[in-house]
């Protein structure tokens, strides 16, 4: 989070909740009862995926308007802003599909490799009678990936144009060596770091040092959600959990390698709930669990708050 991040936005099931980081009293809830999935926002702009459709606001949320891109795509469940990239947005979809605008959402054009890759592997989701869905997007300079829930990681080299798969197609029942679990629920990089990136998967937490295409697997356990430390990436704080929202907790490598529970304060292990998303701030890193709960804690001395207990479920937080 940059210090010049001044507003907040906090994605909930019934709605979207935007006002001034600093002054919680400011929040006001708009959008309702929409479920809203992700957020997403730059200067003047702010873009709310939900489970019917994706809402575009260019005056800072005092006004709205539906621009999702096409139906048979209403289910939005991932945004990306590209940096350096002047207007263009990414949009991943449940089904699998990633969609691109570079006018502020009022056109939107499908990645048809997409389509394509969900149709030939026939992705499938447990809970849904959909094909797949894109939960997260990272960007790595002009490359960006996405990760494709029961597909795989997928990469572009031309800011989400056109995409392909790396990392290998496995067996769902495990990752075969040198590749990436298929249940794949987010991707990390850092913009220092040219060549590194990291994902969470339902089989365990992978990382690669050439780009996605070989990976190793550095813990061996569902999850969601992972915290890299920008100032030294061996320092990393994992939501793993048992199985999708069974028996989670936190555990964190200073090394990279062994790895400690940091559950203090937090309540953990959770019998009926998982990390879902850590949000980066200034000091502090966010924790959002799949219940809808909100927890905070500094980052040098790891030590779980629960914040927020009046906002009820929370599913993403977004500075800007």
């Amino acid at each position: 989070m940059n210090i010049h991040e001044n507003h907040i936005a906090i994605a909930t099931k019934n709605g979207l909740l935007l006002g001034e980081r600093d002054d919680l009293s400011s929040l006001n809830r708009i959008l309702e009862p929409h479920h809203i999935t992700c957020v997403a926002g730059k200067d003047r702009m702010i873009y709310a995926g939900s489970h019917d459709g994706l809402f575009c606001s260019d005056d800072r949320g005092k006004n709205w308007t539906e621009c999702t891109p096409e139906p048979g795509y209403e289910h939005i469940r991932s945004i990306k802003i590209i940096d350096n990239q002047q207007e263009r947005i990414l949009l991943g979809t449940e089904p699998a599909m990633v969609f691109y605008s570079t006018d502020h959402g009022k056109q939107w054009h499908p990645s048809h490799e997409v389509a394509r890759l969900r149709d030939r592997y026939e992705w499938s989701l447990p809970y849904s009678p959909r094909k797949g869905c894109i939960r997260d997007f990272s960007q790595l300079g002009d490359i960006i990936f996405s990760a494709a829930e029961q597909g795989g990681v997928l990469r572009s080299a031309d800011h989400g144009f056109t995409w392909q798969m790396v990392g290998g197609y496995t067996d769902p029942r495990g990752a075969q060596e040198g590749t990436i679990h298929n249940d794949v629920h987010r991707v990390y990089t850092l913009k220092n770091l040219i060549n590194l990136v990291w994902s969470c998967t339902g089989g365990g937490f992978f990382y690669s040092e050439n780009q996605g295409n070989s990976w190793n697997r550095l813990y061996d356990a569902y999850c969601r959600a992972v915290w890299i430390d920008i100032e030294n990436p061996d320092h990393m704080i994992l939501g793993s959990a048992q199985g999708p929202d069974r028996m989670g907790e936190i555990v964190e490598t200073k090394d990279g390698n062994t790895w400690q529970s940091v559950n203090d304060g937090s309540g953990a292990p959770w019998e009926k709930s998982m990390v879902e998303k850590f949000v980066r701030g200034n000091e502090n890193i966010y924790m959002i669990l799949s219940d809808g709960r909100v927890f905070s804690s500094d980052k040098k001395n790891i030590k779980w708050q629960q914040i927020w207990p009046e906002i009820d479920n929370v599913v993403d937080i977004h500075f800007f």
